[in-house]
Order: C-alpha cells, then sequence, then structure tokens
C-alpha cells in the first residue's frame, strides 16, 4: 500500500475502533449517515488475523437503523475525496 492508501485505511479503521458517526455519499448522490461498529466481513463476522485489511467491509448502522457493509477498498478513496468522513449528525 502507499502512504496515502495506509492513511486512508487508518481513518476507516479508527472510525470503526472509536464507534464513530460517519457520512458517506451514496451512488445516486445522497448521503447516508451511521455509526460505525466493527471491520470483517460482509456478514458481519470480525476480522482475523492477517487478512487484508482492503478486503474487509466497514459495518455501519446507519440513523435510520439498516445495516450496512461497505468494501474498505472502495471507501479508501472516497477518504481522500471527502466522500467518506467522521461526522457528529446528532
Amino acid at each position: 500500500m502507499t502512504i496515502e492508501e495506509t492513511i486512508q485505511a487508518a481513518e476507516i479503521l479508527r472510525a470503526a475502533q472509536t464507534t464513530a458517526k460517519v457520512a458517506y455519499l451514496l451512488e445516486g448522490g445522497d448521503v447516508a449517515y451511521g455509526t460505525a461498529r466493527s471491520v470483517g466481513n460482509d456478514r458481519g463476522a470480525f476480522a482475523r488475523n492477517g487478512e487484508d485489511v482492503r478486503d474487509l467491509f466497514l459495518h455501519v448502522t446507519t440513523r435510520g437503523g439498516l445495516e450496512a457493509f461497505l468494501p474498505v477498498r472502495e471507501l479508501m478513496p472516497k477518504v481522500s475525496s471527502g466522500e467518506f468522513c467522521l461526522y457528529d449528525w446528532s
């Protein structure tokens, strides 16, 4: 990973570690808000030692109560563009 990719991944991992409130842009242009929960597979199981974080998913509980599993690899560039960020929406 490049330094920029490492920083992007760290921001996503920090969100999960601190159960941060986050905002992210959806494909249609709407913004979703939620609380980061964990990093693991696309069914909610926690990551195991040795797994490449880029192949995992960020578990987010949306403000509306839905469970979303967002691919870390797809979120990483969104950190730099501002399309994924920590955001206190309360």
